[in-house]
């Protein structure tokens, strides 16, 4: 019988300096320079791993003298010329995104403060410099935080910034045309997984491919702003896991990092669970087991701890629905798609 699994993964570590090729003393440089600050030297936030790791990123969070606190963020290693233009798209999304949530003056996001897409820099690569969040990241587990109650108010507060996420870009629009480019890039993932044998019961050559491309900008012409089916759709963070989170020692909230695979989508996806809260989070063994098929079974059921985190976000999803403005800004959902997008505990499988 294959053997209970942790219901989340530990939090990720970091990696030594050198496995970057960045010396940490260029970082608190080009740190200091972004401030101008020549008084005393910064110092790396102490409790903190620097620097700490995530997806295509490299992120050292630096403490100045006077408390001011600062990231670092700069890619894990120089992209080879046929990567950089996707990194490159990449990162200036996410600042164009800064930008705007800035301008909008939504909280829960850090402010830009410095960034270069030029290699020929100290660091030897592009990156950015943003403000950092009082706090610490957030070490979600089986026994952190320990007390339900306390569980709950995490879940509510992070329910809370994703509403206020959400109504941020009913009023500022932060993207343009989301749904053409949604639906654009769905096809495209789907093409690139079948012309590489990813999807072989697709059955799509290159011709069919060309058509299906055709047809999908052909769907998505009249797509803008202020029509029926650019209001289903809305701006998610896509980036929630727990290390993305920025958390004090009172368990307040302060806000989100890594906000590099933000974009619009429809409504539906937008309020899927964060990342921490997916089964995509248990823990995984380093072995294959003996028998894959019963461990299969036996991974994918909700652990109980995970399920009842579940319900506690739930529950916050709901009253933020049933409470706030959200219902006038996008009353124009049908009372089916009401009761899907509040989901029912029984369903929350």
């Amino acid at each position: 019988m294959t053997a209970p699994l942790p219901a989340y993964v530990p939090p990720k570590g970091s990696c030594r300096s050198n496995d970057l090729g960045i010396n940490d003393d260029l970082v608190l440089y080009v740190a200091a320079d972004c401030r101008n600050f020549v008084s005393k030297p910064p110092v790396f936030v102490p409790d903190e791993p620097a620097p700490y790791f995530g997806g295509h990123f490299a992120y050292w969070p630096v403490v100045f003298p006077d408390g001011v606190r600062v990231m670092v963020k700069a890619p894990l290693s120089v992209p080879r010329e046929e990567d950089k233009t996707h990194l490159m798209r990449m990162m200036k999304a996410e600042i164009e995104l800064l930008e705007t949530l800035e301008k909008g003056g939504f909280p829960w996001s850090p402010r830009l403060l410095y960034h270069t897409m030029d290699d020929d820099n100290p660091l030897g690569r592009p990156y950015m410099i943003h403000t950092l969040f009082p706090g610490k990241r957030m070490q979600w587990s089986d026994t952190f935080p320990a007390e339900k109650a306390d569980r709950e108010k995490v879940l509510a507060q992070i329910a809370r910034m994703n509403f206020d996420l959400l109504l941020f870009d009913r009023r500022h629009k932060a993207w343009e045309s989301p749904p053409k480019k949604w639906v654009e890039d769905r096809v495209d993932i789907k093409i690139f997984r079948s012309l590489h044998g990813l999807d072989d019961h697709l059955g799509l050559n290159e011709r069919k491919t060309l058509y299906l491309r055709i047809l999908a900008r052909t769907l998505t012409q009249g797509m803008e702003h202020g029509s029926m089916e650019s209001k289903v759709f809305a701006l998610s963070h896509e980036n929630l896991f727990s290390h993305n989170i920025y958390i004090d020692e009172n368990l307040k909230v302060t806000g989100f990092i890594a906000w590099e695979w933000a974009k619009s989508m429809p409504f539906r996806f937008a309020m899927r669970f964060p990342w921490f809260l997916n089964i995509i989070g248990k823990q995984q063994p380093q072995r294959l087991p003996s028998d894959p098929k019963e461990f299969s079974q036996e991974f994918l059921k909700i652990p109980t701890l995970m399920k009842a985190d579940r319900n506690l976000y739930i529950s916050r999803v709901q009253f933020e629905f049933a409470t706030r403005e959200t219902r006038h800004s996008i009353g124009h959902l049908s009372p089916r798609a009401w009761e899907i997008m509040c989901w029912d505990h029984d369903n929350v499988d």
